[in-house]
This record gives structure tokens, C-alpha cells and sequence, in this order.
């Protein structure tokens, strides 16, 4: 088991449009940020040391994201939701330097697709992602590393609980990708090895959502 410490700050801009009662089309704009790492702690299994802690002092740059959805009401207590965003790798730096030359790799995306129920008053949300890395495959055959970035395959759950000016939103989440690469060990032999990775994540969120109601005058 591990932690890694990290804090970011971006801001988010969007809109929507409703186009017919049932659909709707949004947009949003994620601003470019950085992302810092300072701290890990990895737990020991075998040491009468229960944790082991160092530094990590890394910055990212993540680049600006775009992204182009559409909400479509199928009845009034169930939406589903499509979702196509950016991934523009060749801004994306670490410790202010390229994180993977622009020529290597090619910009990526990520596709999201989701529903929502409301069972009463409560909102239960299930989707699914596909979503491109900063990572490249080596192939094999042929022994060459591929342009095209890997992909993640995911799945998400949560549920809602709207107050009166806050709303608790709880998420759930599990994804999985493979990424294929060599490696030399010391006496220079050269090796092939596929790497899978599973990973479960879970979310807390709070929103507040105000609304100013005017008086119209009529003469």
C-alpha cells in the first residue's frame, strides 16, 4: 500500500444549450494547471518499519481540456450522457520539460458515457470511459514503439444527496489498462514484458447551488 501527497488548483468554465425539451449540448474548458507532488509513504511488509517516507518534488503541467457532450432525457427520472474531451499531450510537461517528445506519441481523448436515475429524491449515476495515456506500446512484432497512446478502459458508480443549498456527491470507481515495453537488465540482455493495471478509486465532492428569483413589474 501507498500514499502520495498532492494538491492542484484549475478552473473550469462550461455551458450548455437546450436544443429540443429532451436534448441538450454542453461545453467546458478546463484550464492548463499544475499539478504538485511532494510526499509518499509506501507500507512495508516485510520490516519491523511500518512505513517508509521520502520526497518526491515533481510538477506537472497538465494542458487545457475541451470538451463536447450531450444530455439526452429519455423520461423525466432517467438522462443519459455522451462526453468527448482532449488530451493534448504535447503540452503536457514535468518539471517544465517534455514529458514525451511531440513527434512519439499522438494527442489522445477520452469518451464518457453515462445515465442517471433518480430513484426518489436521490440520484444514482453508472457509466463507463475510454480514456488515452501519455504511454506508448512497444511492440513486439514488429520490434518497433507504436505513435498511438495506450488506452484505459473504466467503469463508475455513485449517488447524490441533495440538501437544501449543498448537494453530497459520492462516486466509485474501477479502471483498467495494458501497456506492452522492453527493458535491458545489467549484463545487457534485452527482455519483453506486458504490464496490466487495476485501479479502484473512490470520491467525495460537495456542491452549493443558489437561485435568485426577481420580481417582474407590470404597469
Amino acid at each position: 500500500n501507498h500514499k502520495i501527497h498532492n494538491d492542484a488548483f484549475y478552473h473550469t468554465f462550461g455551458a450548455m444549450i437546450q436544443l429540443i425539451p429532451e436534448l441538450a449540448l454542453g461545453m467546458k474548458i478546463v484550464t492548463k494547471f499544475k499539478w504538485d507532488f511532494d510526499k509518499y509513504e509506501v507500507e512495508l511488509e516485510d520490516s519491523t518499519t511500518q512505513f517508509d517516507e521520502g520526497r518526491i518534488d515533481q510538477e506537472l503541467t497538465m494542458p487545457a481540456l475541451y470538451a463536447l457532450g450531450l444530455e439526452y432525457t429519455i423520461i423525466p427520472a432517467m438522462t443519459l450522457t455522451v462526453e468527448y474531451q482532449t488530451r493534448l499531450f504535447e503540452y503536457f510537461l514535468v518539471n517544465g520539460e517534455e514529458f514525451v517528445k511531440k513527434d512519439d506519441i499522438d494527442n489522445g481523448f477520452s469518451l464518457n458515457i453515462g445515465t442517471e436515475v433518480k430513484a426518489g429524491k436521490i440520484p444514482v449515476r453508472l457509466g463507463m470511459f475510454l480514456e488515452s495515456l501519455p504511454y506508448t506500446d512497444y511492440h513486439y512484432t514488429p520490434y518497433k514503439r507504436s505513435d498511438k497512446p495506450i488506452k484505459m478502459f473504466g467503469l463508475t458508480s455513485g449517488f447524490g444527496v441533495p440538501m437544501k443549498f449543498l448537494n453530497f456527491n459520492f462516486g466509485f470507481s474501477w479502471s483498467y489498462y495494458k501497456k506492452e515495453e522492453y527493458d535491458t537488465n545489467s549484463t545487457g540482455i534485452e527482455y519483453y514484458y506486458k504490464h496490466t493495471k487495476n485501479n479502484f478509486n473512490i470520491d467525495f465532492g460537495i456542491s452549493s447551488q443558489f437561485r435568485i428569483k426577481t420580481k417582474e413589474k407590470t404597469d
